[in-house]
């Protein structure tokens, strides 16, 4: 980027347009989910057609002298409301 100002500035005919910047979409809800023992969030998800979400992500609970991490799937509504959950098993 600092080098694209330079030579902006070296060469006045250069110029950079907003118009073809990449806006981040808005926020729809944010919420925590749990899968029962412990704290869970999502890492990639998309929007339904039904305005609902299908996310997939980890998990982690910590014991005295363990941890177990797992992967999980969670769809909700279009408010972010929990309508399943399911644990795909641990990460090894």
């Amino acid at each position: 980027m600092i080098n694209f100002i330079l030579a902006c500035l070296a060469f006045p005919a250069c110029t950079f347009s907003a118009a073809n910047a990449i806006e981040a979409p808005s926020v729809k809800f944010a919420t925590g989910y749990s899968n029962g023992k412990s704290e869970a969030h999502p890492h990639s998800g998309v929007e339904l057609s039904n305005g609902g979400f299908f996310m997939t992500g980890d998990s982690l609970t910590s014991g005295e002298s363990t941890a177990e991490r797992s992967q999980f799937a969670v769809m909700t509504d279009s408010s972010g409301n929990e309508k399943w959950q399911v644990s795909l098993g641990d990460l090894g």
